[in-house]
């Protein structure tokens, strides 16, 4: 199973804890699945919680490109959530393009047996 959860960063639509650098003020957008703003500026993660619940006794359970710091800390939130829930470790869980990572998350990575499946940079 497999969700998507964030925005491109291109688009200014990956959410940040700081404002773009070339967009003071706008640290993105939530998704339309993970919030009931119609302009999308506060989450819910109830909502995103819930439309994800179904899976979560799968062993392998993917999100996908929670591309920047913000969306990665909620989703590794999430993610900790399901681990309190479910009583087992989180096998095969984990987060497909994680981008721009906080250093205080990837110990959250590693404490939740979580993988960050990295895109790399194309080469030029």
């Amino acid at each position: 199973m497999m969700g998507y959860v964030d925005g491109g960063l291109g688009t200014h639509e990956a959410l940040l804890f700081e404002p773009y650098s070339d967009r003071p003020g706008d640290t993105g957008r939530w998704r339309p699945h993970s919030s009931n703003d119609p302009d999308p500026k506060t989450g819910d993660m109830e909502k995103l919680y819930g439309s994800f619940r179904p899976a979560w006794g799968l062993d392998s359970f993917r999100i996908s490109r929670p591309s920047a710091t913000g969306r990665v800390a909620e989703t590794l939130g999430l993610f900790e959530r399901i681990l309190k829930e479910r009583q087992q470790p989180l096998k095969g869980f984990r987060i497909v393009g994680a981008q721009m990572v906080r250093p205080e998350d990837i110990r959250r990575f590693r404490k939740l047996g979580v993988i960050a499946e990295v895109d790399p940079a194309p080469p030029r």
